[in-house]
């Protein structure tokens, strides 16, 4: 029953906001206007196609940042080399007999080495056990290395080849000479800048080239210094041999691919963080909304 005076609403509702009574029938944006789960379910939707668009974006980016680098790698191919260890004291190669004597002078500890009619006198830098076999004595400062060309072929095959002589090796003596005077407990591990290395390389005509080169000191971005080692080269990989473990040079990545990518890298990297982000935010307001849609039951009390 109404009150007197008040006529009774039947099928409309009324609002008292600031204002005269409200009565009319409530249309659609009314019934939905204010609701949370509305606003959300729209910033999935844009969170959604913002997330496809930028998919897509990364991907062809990064379709075109591979075919860069690719076609890098066949303009400019990396220098490999396939390595075999020598610890035997004397064996022939390029039809010449090799042999490694020991010799000590006054004290002084000298590796002797017979190529042919070639001879060198290397000065022992690193002493070790005299009671070990072959080549082994000498195994912190020096390696006897049998090589050749690795570019377009597996390391093994590469291996096979040198040891069945398909292939004509190489042959290279290395030694290291650390820093004049450093303890003998450390072994030639201090102060690797000083550092040097020499390469002796058995030719095939029967001559002996030699090359002596520093630790590289240059850093990330710098260029390389005149007399140092120098990645992709045969040198800078036959001295990581008489390295000791931990004191290898930093890699400098200077022939490196990506630096041929130009703007795809960093666009790669752009699509794909917004991507990653407008699929955390989609997920976020799917939850919100998911939560705002969930019914509550009041108690009234009749």
């Amino acid at each position: 029953m109404a009150a007197p005076g008040m006529e009774p609403v039947t099928g409309r509702v009324g609002i008292e906001a600031a204002g005269p009574l409200y009565r009319g029938p409530v249309s659609a944006s009314m019934q939905t206007r204010g609701r949370p789960g509305t606003s959300m379910m729209s910033v999935r939707s844009i969170s959604i196609v913002v997330a496809v668009f930028s998919a897509a974006a990364m991907v062809a980016c990064g379709f075109a940042m591979a075919s860069r680098i690719a076609a890098y790698h066949k303009a400019n191919p990396r220098e490999v080399f396939a390595f075999q260890r020598i610890d035997y004291p004397s064996f022939e190669i390029h039809g010449r007999e090799v042999e490694f004597t020991d010799e000590t002078q006054d004290g002084i500890a000298y590796l002797n080495v017979r190529y042919g009619d070639r001879r060198l006198r290397l000065l022992v830098t690193i002493p070790g056990n005299a009671e070990l076999p072959g080549l082994l004595p000498h195994e912190q400062w020096l390696r006897v290395l049998m090589f050749a060309s690795a570019v377009g072929r597996s390391i093994d095959q590469v291996h096979d080849d040198l040891r069945s002589r398909r292939v004509e090796p190489r042959m290279v003596v290395v030694t290291r000479t650390p820093r004049p005077g450093e303890p003998q407990a450390y072994a030639g591990r201090m102060n690797p800048k000083a550092w040097t290395f020499d390469f002796h390389e058995f030719m095939p005509g029967g001559e002996i080239e030699h090359q002596k080169l520093r630790f590289p000191t240059t850093r990330q971005h710098q260029p390389d210094k005149e007399g140092e080692l120098r990645e992709n080269t045969w040198q800078y990989q036959a001295a990581l041999s008489v390295i000791p473990t931990g004191i290898s040079p930093k890699p400098k990545f200077s022939d490196d691919g990506l630096r041929a990518s130009g703007w795809t890298l960093p666009a790669t990297t752009g699509a794909t963080l917004i991507m990653l982000g407008a699929i955390c935010v989609g997920a976020i307001s799917g939850r919100r909304a998911a939560s705002s849609r969930v019914p509550t039951t009041t108690s009234r009390a009749d």
